[in-house]
């Protein structure tokens, strides 16, 4: 299934692992952003708060216990730390306050996050798939279509950073069960909110982006590695255009595929794995929370290594991983319907 925004090379033999190139197109048509062309604005807006609220429902528990166990010194093992922490959650508050606290909030902020996300990605890998095939272009020449992909991830996650980090400093507060003291006896914030007022008493706006440079460090990484291998797993997948042409997909909905589904769960499983050590290190530096002094990722991941042994690098490594393949699986295949519902005109 080709993006709205982008078509298939014709060229086929030079076909790489970025198997969609920008749409010839002049012109905005009505509901599109001049910038990105070929979307309808309206229906991508309306499809993305969809795609997150049901996105966040389904993984919030795991990511609850996931954050917990990444600032835990306990050395139990993976299945048997999850496990017992989700026991222990449910048991002591409950399964709403202890497995959904701060979902509202966290589904609500998560709407501009999507978007940007979603509309970094696709308007960055346009811009740079055209500069790549404009003749006599040194980014061209020079680096391989394959790397596409990752530089359109990182891009994303830089635009998208300034909405989430913010929403990452509350939301893993919340899920840690953390109250700020009331300012009198008659006030009656939700927890949320009197975090954020909390926040912002501690430094003022930039104490939102605290941690900053440990957020980046572990979500651009993870954002590359993401789209590289979706775009390249789903590019082995469906083969050139003329083998998708005698061996359709045998379940296609909507221009989703099988084969985006599994592309998206081998780039969750990839990514959330080779980029654990610095999500624990940024969830860590944000929370405070077994830092041991450091202000850094390399500093905080060397001294909990020193003192839990390198068994840390693993923390919450299956219950990242349980997240990430049901979240990729719907990311990925909402990606692509998205695309296909969000186009804006006949091309």
């Amino acid at each position: 299934m080709n993006s709205p925004i982008v078509a298939k090379a014709p060229d086929q033999s030079t076909r790489t692992s970025v198997s969609r190139t920008t749409t010839r197109y002049s012109g905005n048509r009505e509901g599109e952003l001049p910038f990105w062309p070929g979307v309808n604005i309206a229906r991508f807006l309306g499809a993305t708060v969809a795609s997150s609220f049901i996105e966040q429902t389904g993984t919030y528990p795991f990511e609850v216990i996931k954050t917990r166990l990444q600032v835990s010194s306990s050395r139990q093992g993976f299945f048997e730390a999850f496990y017992s922490t989700g026991v222990k959650l449910t048991r002591e508050l409950g399964w709403r306050r202890g497995l959904f606290r701060g979902l509202s909030f966290t589904v609500v902020t998560s709407f501009p996050v999507q978007f940007l996300y979603f509309g970094g990605y696709n308007s960055s890998l346009g811009a740079l798939t055209r500069l790549h095939e404009k003749e006599g272009s040194l980014l061209g020449e020079m680096v391989p279509a394959a790397a596409l992909p990752a530089a359109a991830g990182a891009m994303a996650e830089c635009l998208s950073a300034l909405a989430w980090i913010p929403q990452d400093q509350v939301t893993n507060r919340l899920m840690l069960g953390e109250n700020p003291p009331r300012r009198n006896l008659f006030q009656r914030d939700s927890a949320s909110r009197a975090i954020v007022r909390d926040l912002y008493n501690r430094g003022g706006f930039t104490r939102f982006y605290k941690g900053y440079g440990a957020s980046i460090t572990a979500f651009v990484p993870q954002g590359m590695i993401w789209w590289v291998v979706f775009e390249e797993v789903k590019v082995r997948l469906e083969g050139s255009s003329d083998d998708r042409a005698r061996h359709p997909s045998a379940v296609e909905v909507g221009g989703v595929t099988v084969n985006h589904a599994v592309a998206a769960a081998a780039a969750g499983i990839v990514a959330s794995t080779l980029t654990n050590p610095f999500d624990i290190a940024k969830t860590r530096i944000q929370t405070g929370r077994l830092t041991y002094g450091s202000t850094n990722t390399v500093g905080v991941l060397l001294k909990g290594i020193s003192h839990e042994g390198v068994a840390v690098l693993s923390k919450g490594l299956f219950g990242r991983v349980a997240i990430s393949i049901p979240a990729s699986i719907f990311s990925g295949t909402c990606y692509e319907a998205i695309m296909a519902f969000c186009k804006g005109g006949d091309e």
